[in-house]
């Protein structure tokens, strides 16, 4: 009896044994590769364009502005990265240079990447320039 009971506990062992190697080696890695968060929903670059748009950045009447410059390299950096998948353009702007705008404009057009701008508070002139280059405007209905 106690041979039979033996022989029952050890299948049991082996049993779990089994079953926690497959859990671990065939179960949780082909639930990680099923949700993988790059295969899911992959990565959105979010580029902030705050303050009146100018080519070099800096501050008009203590105000700070923004770099068009600095925006272009971040689009083409995005463009670029093969794990970023859309950018958005976070827009709250009254405007500013016009070729400044352009040079943003001209960046965001090249871009093969889908392209979505987000209008906040304001989207003028330049901001609103700018936004008319994206692939889709997302605005608030009091912005």
């Amino acid at each position: 009896m106690k041979k039979e009971a033996s022989k029952s506990s050890a299948k049991i062992i082996l049993i779990g044994v089994i079953l926690i190697f497959l859990v671990a080696f065939l179960v949780l890695p082909l639930a990680f590769f099923m949700f993988d968060s790059e295969k899911i929903g992959g990565n959105v670059a979010m580029i902030p364009l705050t303050g009146p748009i100018t080519s070099n950045g800096g501050k008009i009447f203590g105000e700070a502005t923004v770099s068009s410059t600095s925006i272009v390299e971040f689009i083409e950096e995005a463009g670029n990265d093969p794990s970023i998948q859309a950018i958005v353009i976070e827009i709250n702007s009254p405007g500013g240079s016009a070729v400044a705008s352009d040079e943003i404009a001209t960046a965001i057009k090249k871009t093969e990447k889908p392209v979505i701008s987000l209008i906040r508070e304001v989207g003028a002139s330049g901001g609103y320039w700018v936004a008319s280059s994206t692939d889709h405007v997302i605005a608030h209905r009091m912005s």
